[in-house]
């Protein structure tokens, strides 16, 4: 059996490492303004995922829309 030789080398453009660099900045400030612990982050973090990915869900059965 022949081995697959083939790789790709991807690195960011200029444009990229540029936004990278803000995104870098813009966690600093925020670490700075937001009053939570890591862990509190971390729990943020995944709240706000979830929250994300139930709204790419389609047919949700879980909708609290009408619970105000």
């Amino acid at each position: 059996m022949q081995e697959d030789e083939r790789s790709f080398n991807i690195s960011l453009t200029d444009s990229g490492f540029l936004l990278k660099e803000e995104a870098l900045r813009i966690s600093e400030i925020l670490d700075r303004c937001i009053n939570l612990s890591y862990n509190e982050l971390v729990t943020l973090r995944n709240l706000l995922n979830k929250a994300l990915e139930s709204t790419r869900n389609t047919g949700n059965t879980n909708d609290k829309s009408n619970d105000y």
